[in-house]
């Protein structure tokens, strides 16, 4: 118990541990919320929860396949651009979805719509995970913040659901999807307030996510994706590659 209680006091009184974990929690509640939002939404607006279930399955099924490319990029590029892309793009398809209704969409467009929304959801648990290994280069304390993290992370899993019950309760219909739209339209400009205020702390860019360029990491990837698929698992592979890369913050990630 003492040595637990030294990790976390030593990790916390780093300077803005506590302000990141703080910001990391809304970044992650379109986690816990966009899936069901659109459940309940599709449901109100068709009658049927066979379609509007389908229609998340199919939407995080583009999630899984797109993560990869999306971490790909990333890699080579840095995240900027890509967090500024799925910034825009997700929330524009997310609306369109709560506005399914008045747009008059058919069913065949809904579905392209909330292929739309999982194709480009914002990579931001890699980031946040990313941005844990940039600001603590001791193993010991990068260990215990994995460990806040994970926390945190089942922190948006069960929030997020209470509060789209909340939405239910107390809401019109389309209340639980316009929260997560609010949670999703927030994510991303979270995320550069985040990575600013590490660039302010003069944080060291290293163990970063880079390149993938070795024969050894696509090897590793394909032998993670082929039984995972088979078992008909959706893996973020971007969650599994850590590489060295990205030796300037402030041009890839942080706007000025």
């Amino acid at each position: 118990m003492r040595s637990f209680r030294a990790r976390y006091a030593a990790l916390f009184a780093r300077a803005d541990v506590l302000r990141f974990a703080a910001l990391s929690l809304p970044m992650r509640m379109p986690i816990g919320t966009v899936g069901l939002g659109t459940l309940l939404h599709l449901r109100e607006l068709t009658g049927s929860i066979a379609f509007a279930g389908s229609i998340v399955g199919a939407q995080f099924v583009a999630m899984a396949a797109t993560s990869p490319i999306l971490g790909r990029i990333a890699d080579r590029r840095g995240p900027r651009g890509v967090l500024i892309a799925t910034g825009v793009v997700c929330p524009l398809a997310l609306a369109a979805l709560l506005a399914a209704g008045p747009l008059g969409l058919s069913r065949g467009a809904i579905l392209v719509v909330a292929l739309v929304v999982g194709a480009s959801a914002p990579p931001l648990t890699v980031l946040v995970r990313t941005l844990w290994r940039m600001r603590l280069p001791d193993p010991a304390l990068r260990q215990t913040a994995f460990a806040l993290d994970a926390v945190v992370l089942e922190l948006a899993y069960t929030i997020g659901p209470a509060l789209i019950a909340l939405a239910v309760a107390v809401g019109p219909p389309g209340a639980p999807l316009a929260l997560a739209l609010a949670f999703t339209v927030a994510a991303v400009p979270l995320a550069f307030t985040a990575a600013q205020k590490m660039s302010d702390n003069g944080v060291p860019v290293n163990q970063c996510i880079g390149r993938v360029e070795t024969d050894q990491v696509r090897i590793g990837v394909r032998g993670v994706l082929t039984p995972s698929s088979s078992a008909g698992m959706l893996v973020n592979v971007g969650d599994m590659i850590t590489v060295n890369g990205w030796d300037n913050i402030d041009r890839f990630l942080v706007i000025k």
